[in-house]
């Protein structure tokens, strides 16, 4: 690649074609000189504020900064916004605030994009020297909010993520053992920590907040868990098999799982069924709740290998009431445990876009779920309904792996046709002789494929309000399993991003 030392950059301007490349950019704007910072800061302030009502100042003073870094980069961004015009500026936010936060996080995007590929065209030399430069810029907007490109709506897309979605709080499935050992382990399968790998690539900012979904599970109630988590963003990451707290979003998330209509009756498990807590407070009691699941119902619950194990008499009593309970719910009358965790389990899809169901993947694909949904435990009054979660699951851990690599690419354009979430078809990539190398580092290929057709907020409105119009056996498939309210807090939730 050419690149062009110490040659004014307004030669550049006049004889680039209209879509620069962005890493030859790079290369043309390493060693510009600085008096072309201000030709270009009006220009830039220019292209940010057509009508000449204001200046961009933030920009135009940061073009100004006497550091070695800065400079640099606002030369890049001015230089990309100078070639393409202002119509390539057509996706980004009305207002000059919200534009100027747009713009940096775009740009950062594209700077981390080029230097985490394998074949990276970025010079060494200039790689820290960016990230530095992108952090800085960055900073100034990290807890400022941001409204949806050409929306009225407060509400983030997935576009902006994680930018727009801060200050957030990441939740993973936390079970590792089975059987079970804690009342937290119970029906459910073990998570596994490479869901987390692509986490590190993100900037949450300085002080992100990660916690288990077996600390949610464990207060005692909604309004301790709002207390936490209710003046937050959300990511919530693994399928509904490790994390429990994804289960909670099986009508509320706008993408979501199919899951056995018994579903429905094992609502509010560890809040209202295997209750009182305390009564699985030791190992002990766990153990026999897990023996009484795997035995009949006419076990006699005061005979060994059940009476010696130091629970009293009425403890036993209770702890088998809960079993035959959940049996009853699920109309099994001998039901064993791991028939009520396959309840928990997804049987298959659904997709409001495509109005359509699917079933499970097959073989060596998985299916990935990127989902907006509200967050369950916000606060209205404080927040004014601006909180939101982002589901990342798959059916397998491959799912949740690549889906999260997905999310990292939301400032590269993934989402700009699927703004808020969609399902993926996901498969491990080929790297030949490297593979086993790559398997055991936990490093996976990006093979990604919409299963969900683009569309627009206004289609998906247009789409789901239609649905919301018709009566229950009248709707699609996907919403055979919704009351009316469900339905309407549904419908509700998507108006909120519309203009």
């Amino acid at each position: 690649m050419t690149t062009h030392r110490n040659t004014p950059l307004s030669k550049h301007l006049i004889q680039r074609p209209a879509k620069a490349d962005l890493v030859e950019l790079i290369h043309q704007t390493a060693d510009a000189a600085p008096i072309e910072i201000k030709v270009l800061a009006d220009k830039i302030a220019n292209l940010l504020h057509p009508d000449g009502s204001s200046e961009s100042s933030y920009l135009k003073n940061t073009m100004s900064i006497n550091q070695p870094t800065l400079p640099s980069l606002a030369y890049l961004l001015a230089v990309y916004l100078v070639t393409h015009g202002n119509g390539d500026l057509s996706k980004i936010p009305k207002s000059p605030e919200e534009r100027e936060k747009w713009l940096v996080f775009w740009l950062a995007g594209q700077i981390e994009s080029l230097i985490e590929k394998k074949e990276n065209p970025l010079p060494l030399e200039y790689r820290k020297q960016w990230l530095d430069t992108v952090s800085q810029m960055k900073e100034r907007y990290r807890h400022t909010d941001i409204r949806v490109a050409g929306s009225g709506s407060y509400l983030p897309t997935l576009q902006h993520f994680p930018s727009a979605f801060l200050p957030l709080v990441v939740i993973t499935g936390a079970s590792q053992t089975y059987p079970p050992r804690q009342r937290e382990d119970l029906f459910r399968d073990n998570a596994q920590f490479s869901d987390l790998t692509y986490l590190p690539r993100f900037d949450f900012g300085s002080k992100p907040l990660l916690i288990s979904d077996r600390a949610i599970i464990s207060m005692q109630n909604d309004e301790e868990r709002a207390a936490l988590l209710g003046d937050k963003n959300l990511l919530i990451i693994g399928g509904p098999a490790v994390n429990v707290v994804t289960r909670e979003y099986w009508k509320q998330s706008i993408f979501n799982f199919q899951f056995d209509p018994r579903r429905q009756d094992l609502t509010d498990l560890f809040d209202k069924i295997l209750q009182p807590a305390d009564l699985f407070s030791t190992e002990g009691f766990v153990s026999l709740f897990y023996d009484y699941m795997n035995g009949s119902h006419k076990i006699d619950i005061h005979d060994k290998p059940f009476r010696d194990r130091g629970q009293k008499p009425k403890e036993r009593e209770k702890l088998f009431e809960i079993v035959q309970a959940l049996r009853r719910k699920i109309r099994v009358k001998d039901a064993k445990y791991d028939q009520i965790a396959s309840i928990y389990k997804p049987i298959g899809f659904l997709d409001p876009i495509r109005l359509d169901r699917g079933g499970p993947p097959v073989g060596e694909i998985d299916y990935a779920l990127i989902s907006l949904a509200p967050n369950l435990w916000e606060r209205p009054k404080t927040t004014q309904n601006k909180r939101v979660a982002v589901i990342v699951a798959g059916f397998q851990e491959l799912g949740t792996i690549l889906g999260l690599k997905a999310l990292t690419r939301a400032s590269s354009g993934w989402f700009d046709t699927h703004p808020l979430g969609g399902w993926m078809e996901v498969a491990k990539g080929d790297y030949g002789s490297k593979a086993k190398a790559f398997r055991k580092i936990g490093y996976y290929a990006w093979k990604p494929k919409h299963l969900t057709p683009g569309y627009t907020v206004a289609k998906a409105l247009e789409l789901i309000g239609e649905q919301g119009r018709f009566s229950a056996k009248d709707r699609s498939p996907v919403f055979e399993q919704f009351t009316e309210a469900d339905m309407n807090a549904y419908v509700s939730f998507i108006h909120r991003f519309a203009e």
